[in-house]
């Protein structure tokens, strides 16, 4: 009896041991936890206390920082940076920059968009773009924008340039701006009278040409024809292009080139009559062949339908065989007009059933389709 009560009390001692030793590592890992969340409570509050004195301390909070790789150290002062001051990528070029007094001054020069072809073939490089010019912009001169146009395509600074600039400024020269009828009866109205003017002096008809899109933007082409007024002012070639994409879900690169072709088909009409001897006053044009290529009088409303399917726009995905037939087209077309121009003397009207397509060479990336008006 005596032997197995001492060995129940051996039993509960062990026990007791045991439960003393646990409570003991217990304490002494709570101890443990608490003296190290101690020591992070601290080391937040002396954080605090450093973003609270301000950026002077930047070095205790983040660390010194990585040097090179384009990141600056840590601890270093920070300072405003002014436009001047900005690191430029392409520093070899000389900068496009407008002072406040020279946009006042664009702001108050009136548009006069010239239509403008670039087709430059320079040592192993083509260049095939389309633009648009103001022609009282005295701004920016061509040579800049002919070094910023290579470096955007990554051409060669030399000869390229010269050559851009030398066919912009040949175009520029050509250029004849169109008159509206009503800038020239104006000028008439001090000696004209009004009251005794008869209906086939006063009408002012209108001049509606038939416009062809053929433009081609990297592998994709378009293709269509629209009617268009040279008399009326208020035709903006832009808005019809921005309108024109947005609903076929095409890119901007496309709009400017029918924006582009617009205008240069209204300058070669232009151009056509002027060298007729047009006066622009809203009267009939005399030549026949110019009164061929204008188009008749409107009878109706509505387009006969077996017009529509020649104004209806076409978009086609071309494989790189027609790309190479459409280029060797471009180039024996490029030869056949310098041997007509070549062979004849005097006064020569454009040819109005041949008129310019657009190539326009892309850039790295482009997008022909705006990815998000497509459903």
């Amino acid at each position: 009896m005596e032997i197995r009560t001492q060995e129940r009390l051996e039993h509960c001692r062990r026990i007791d041991d045991r439960y003393s030793l646990a409570v003991s590592r217990h304490g002494k890992k709570a101890e443990a936890n608490f003296d190290r969340k101690q020591h992070e409570v601290d080391r937040l509050l002396g954080l605090e206390n450093f973003r609270a004195q301000g950026p002077h301390n930047a070095v205790a909070t983040f660390g010194l920082g990585y040097a090179g790789f384009g990141n600056g150290w840590t601890d270093a002062k920070p300072r405003i940076l002014y436009p001047k001051e900005r690191k430029r990528p392409r520093r070899h070029l000389r900068e496009i920059c407008f002072s406040r007094n020279t946009l006042r001054h664009i702001a108050r020069v009136d548009e006069v968009l010239v239509p403008m072809r670039l087709d430059i073939d320079y040592d192993k490089y083509k260049l095939r773009d389309v633009l648009t010019w103001n022609l009282f912009d005295d701004t920016m001169s061509i040579e800049i924008f002919a070094e910023h146009l290579c470096e955007d395509y990554g051409l060669p600074l030399n000869g390229f340039v010269s050559e851009i600039a030398k066919s912009l400024k040949g175009q520029l020269a050509e250029h004849h701006p169109h008159k509206f009828p009503e800038e020239v009866q104006s000028g008439l109205a001090a000696t004209a009278d009004p009251e005794r003017m008869n209906y086939t002096e006063a009408r002012d008809d209108d001049l509606r040409v038939c416009i062809k899109l053929d433009i081609t933007v990297g592998a994709l082409n378009l293709v269509d024809q629209i009617e268009w007024d040279l008399n009326n002012s208020a035709n903006d070639p832009e808005s019809y292009a921005a309108s024109f994409c947005v609903e076929l879900g095409l890119s901007c690169e496309f709009s400017t080139a029918i924006a582009h072709a617009i205008r240069e088909q209204c300058q070669l009409y232009t151009k056509s009559l002027f060298l007729a001897g047009h006066t622009f006053d809203g009267k009939g044009v005399h030549d026949s062949d110019l009164r061929q290529a204008l188009m008749p009088m409107i009878y109706s409303s509505s387009r006969p339908k077996h017009h529509m399917d020649q104004f209806a726009p076409t978009i086609s995905d071309l494989v790189p065989e027609q790309l190479e037939k459409i280029e060797r087209d471009r180039e024996r077309e490029g030869r056949r007009n310098r041997r007509q121009t070549r062979g004849k003397r005097g006064v020569i009207l454009p040819d109005l059933h041949d008129l310019p397509k657009t190539y326009r060479s892309p850039h790295a990336g482009e997008r022909t389709f705006d990815e998000q008006i497509i459903y």
